[in-house]
């Protein structure tokens, strides 16, 4: 996967590049077939560089050591009838540093399923920790009932699905999200919109078309799951998927925002190929990570590229495989290598949906499944000198 040199040192693997890199660690397994999970893997989040969180399919798992080890969290005890473990994105966001919450159950309160105005739960679930006024302290996992959420606006909508986009809070404290639709008129494939919310993530209003199906006509899906981020120079960048199964692969698009969401240009295929489902971002100190996969018809690889310069252009591709089975310790858990990159099977070896969590100003980790297990990667970016 492009990788131009290898370097062993101190246990780490180095793919050495220009400018801005990524060193792995060894991989942490998540789940296996005993404690089950997945195969969808994009719903876990950091409530601070220690804790992180989220839902895998069946239950709730949780770990307090910046992702190395894992246990199911079990939130039965706790008398809160109104909560949820929902913590898919953009089915939650970041309304505080370090508390999360979803958006409850939405439900059509204006017109018709398929011409969709207006949306709106009842209540919601919040998501923090004991201590989380203290960005890197410890404590308990807690959740409690918070507001209600509505979602205004809406230009006559056949569809929404607000489960597989993004939402990010900008330096002003608003907030804008991207979230997957069938607009009104036109082919009727998918298509993605931004909401802002001026309150923390619970009123939000319809604000623009990211990216409508007419703008990427080669597409058979459309504009679909999205990932938003904060570029050096501020300005937003969503990026998304337009195809991903069936014999259909596209790289990745991306668009820009100076307007905090507002407005959309400069719409371009991400470059080395990045894709093609379900991009997932972490700013890290000027950089930007993205983790996604499945870039063509016979590969279920998971991969991140490293956008070194922080400004959306040049993506460097990592093979997630090529590097956990350089760093795994036991040979069972390693990706086969024709399953991974040379197969048309299903049910795929992954599915190649990703979570990426920080854990400190310059590292992280994705967590990715493969077969019946699931791990995370760590990893820091480094200057390459």
């Amino acid at each position: 996967m492009n990788i131009k040199a290898v370097v062993l040192l101190s246990f780490l693997l180095v793919a050495v590049e220009c400018g801005k890199i990524l060193v792995f660690s060894p991989p942490n397994i998540v789940a296996d077939v005993n404690q089950g999970g997945g195969p969808w893997w994009d719903k876990i989040h950091g409530l601070n560089y220690t804790h992180s969180f989220g839902w895998a399919e069946t239950h709730l798992i949780a770990s307090n050591d910046s992702g190395k080890t894992w246990g199911l969290l079990n939130f039965s005890g706790d008398n809160c009838s109104t909560c949820s473990d929902d913590t898919a994105v953009f089915g939650g966001v970041f309304d505080h540093v370090g508390t999360f919450h979803n958006l409850g159950s939405l439900n059509i309160t204006n017109i018709s399923k398929s011409n969709l105005t207006t949306m709106a739960s009842l209540s919601s679930t919040r998501f923090f920790l004991k201590d989380s006024a203290t960005f890197t302290g410890t404590g308990a996992f807690m959740r409690s009932a918070t507001g209600p959420v509505s979602i205004t606006g809406l230009p006559h909508l056949r569809y929404i699905r607000p489960g597989a986009g993004a939402s990010l809070k900008l330096p002003d404290g608003s907030m804008v999200a991207s979230v997957i639709v069938t607009l009104a008129e036109g082919r009727p494939l998918l298509s993605t919109i931004a909401l802002r919310s001026l309150d923390n993530g619970f009123t939000w209003r319809y604000a623009s078309i990211i990216a409508a199906c007419a703008e990427v006509p080669y597409a058979v899906e459309g504009p679909s799951e999205s990932a938003l981020a904060l570029l050096a120079n501020g300005t937003i960048i969503c990026v998304m998927r337009v195809e991903g199964q069936s014999g259909h692969y596209a790289p990745y698009i991306s668009k820009l925002s100076d307007d905090g969401g507002q407005s959309w240009h400069s719409l371009r295929s991400l470059s080395n190929g990045a894709g093609c489902v379900r991009p997932r971002l972490l700013p890290l100190n000027g950089s930007l990570v993205l983790s996604g996969g499945r870039p063509n018809p016979i590969s279920r690889d998971v991969l991140l590229w490293l956008n070194g310069n922080g400004d959306g252009n040049d993506w460097e591709p990592y093979s997630v495989s090529y590097w956990h089975n350089k760093l795994v310790s036991n040979d069972s858990w390693k990706f086969p290598p024709a399953a991974t990159n040379d197969s048309r099977s299903f049910p795929r070896l992954t599915t190649s949906y990703t979570s990426l969590v920080a854990t400190g100003m310059n590292s992280g980790y994705v967590l990715y499944g493969m077969g019946v297990r699931s791990f995370t990667l760590p990893f820091t970016i480094a200057d390459s000198s």
